[in-house]
């Protein structure tokens, strides 16, 4: 019998089978539209709003643009939308011819074949400097909140590392303030044994006893020299034992 091997290489291909979702502000179901106010005073490049979407597919059918549809007049807007970001932005600083109240529809597209869409609707209104909100648009209050999380999240670590290094001075200045303080020892006397000292005078011997201090400058508390002065006391003290011992002895004998 006669047979022969066959190698079958399948690849499986993404089915662009998913639209682009979007992410709140916007909701699923409904036209998606968002209301943001808008400053007349603001110049180029101010950012409107962003338009945020998923798409479900993988590879190149979950890539994703975005782009902004003309008005149905025809005539030119002020605004633009970020190809890939999504982002709405002025063309030119706004004027008052403007109209005070703008219609964008932002078309999200993905790569598939054939692409799948949806569509978001901002509704922008222009008004005075004064009547416009300081914060961003409410499509980024997601990230105006993490990153006022992550800024709260350094000021604690900040605060942390300060206290750590304050409390490190302050035992710094209180050790140096305590040794400071400190008298410094000048010496150490005490009080040595009685010593019978005799002197002749014309053929006649008075003995008296004389007391020494013995004393022990510097600072006690340095242990490396404190060995070298024992021996020296003890040197001192048989030398005191035998001088005694030799002057008792001529005073017995003179006896």
């Amino acid at each position: 019998a006669l047979g022969s091997n066959v190698t079958l290489q399948v690849f499986v291909l993404d089915e662009n089978d998913n639209a682009p979702a979007l992410l709140a502000p916007w909701t699923q179901g409904t036209m998606g539209s968002v209301n943001e106010l808008v400053s007349r005073s603001v110049g180029a490049g101010h950012v409107v709003a962003k338009v945020r979407a998923v798409d479900s597919d993988s590879g190149y059918n979950a890539w994703l643009s975005y782009e902004l549809q003309l008005n149905e007049n025809g005539a030119r807007s002020p605004f633009r939308v970020g190809l890939y970001t999504g982002e709405i932005s002025t063309t030119r600083a706004l004027e008052e011819a403007d109209a005070p109240r703008h219609r964008l529809l932002v078309l999200v597209k993905d790569h598939g074949e054939p692409p799948l869409t949806a569509t978001a609707t901002v509704l922008v209104s222009l008004v005075e400097s004064g009547q416009a909100p300081k914060a961003s648009s409410r499509v980024l209050v997601g990230i105006s909140s993490s990153g006022k999380a992550a800024v709260d999240v350094n000021a604690y670590l900040i605060i942390a590392i300060c206290a750590v290094s304050s409390l490190l001075v302050l035992l710094l200045l209180l050790y140096a303030a305590l040794r400071c303080s400190m008298a410094p020892t000048e010496g150490v006397c005490t009080p040595g044994k009685p010593m019978l000292v005799c002197s002749s005078a014309v053929g006649s011997w008075s003995c008296s006893q004389h007391r020494r201090q013995r004393c022990a400058l510097g600072r006690p508390h340095l242990r490396p020299t404190s060995w070298l002065s024992v021996p020296a006391f003890h040197h001192v003290q048989e030398q005191e034992m035998q001088a005694s011992s030799q002057i008792l002895m001529l005073t017995m004998a003179f006896k």
